[in-house]
């Protein structure tokens, strides 16, 4: 970047306009007293008016004296005005589901579907109460039951469609590049597909 010289520059534009207006010019305000600063006691401590001292904590925990009174704000509110909660609703009720009649334990699923029988139920439950960190679905594929059939129930169970993965399926519901990249020890440590 070339070093400009200001003065070459101004003298380039010319001389100022005669008739144009002119800067105010601007003097210094007469310099006011200093405040005075306050008297500091060296003998003494600072003291603090009453009204700006903490109250001390109460260590009876009778407080008032009286019960407060926690709905004072509702009480005279209109039952039309709009609350904070009122834009809130639930979003999933599990009594729903039960009052749907549908079936929310894998077990009794995949009995009513005849996949397993009574007895593979009992074996499962006390499975399951011996090693309560592993999943149901896990005891029974490995109790011999079949894991498709398994899958499919559990999938059914949380609203989920099942997928059989296939490297080989055109027509998945997944992209199999994306599987092949990821590795299936990744999606199966990840729960993902």
């Amino acid at each position: 970047m070339a070093k400009l010289k200001l003065d070459d520059i101004l003298r380039g534009l010319g001389d100022p306009d005669p008739s144009a207006p002119k800067e105010a010019e601007v003097r210094p305000a007469a310099s006011a007293p200093a405040p005075a600063s306050p008297a500091v006691s060296v003998t003494g401590v600072a003291r603090q008016p009453a009204e700006e001292i903490p109250r001390p904590p109460d260590a009876a925990g009778t407080g008032l004296g009286k019960e407060v009174e926690t709905d004072l704000g509702a009480r005279d509110a209109s039952p039309l005005r709009a609350r904070p909660d009122d834009a809130l609703s639930d979003v999933y009720t599990p009594e729903e589901q039960l009052q749907r009649g549908e079936p929310l334990d894998l077990l009794g699923t995949l009995q009513q579907k005849g996949v397993i029988n009574p007895e593979q139920v009992a074996t499962a439950e006390r499975v399951q109460k011996q090693t309560p960190g592993r999943a149901l679905s896990q005891i029974l594929v490995e109790a011999g039951v079949d894991e498709a059939a398994v899958q499919q129930t559990v999938a059914e169970l949380h609203g989920m469609p099942f997928e059989r993965v296939s490297y080989e399926d055109p027509d998945a519901a997944y992209e199999p590049k994306s599987f092949k990249r990821l590795g299936s020890d990744f999606c199966l440590t990840n729960l993902v597909l």
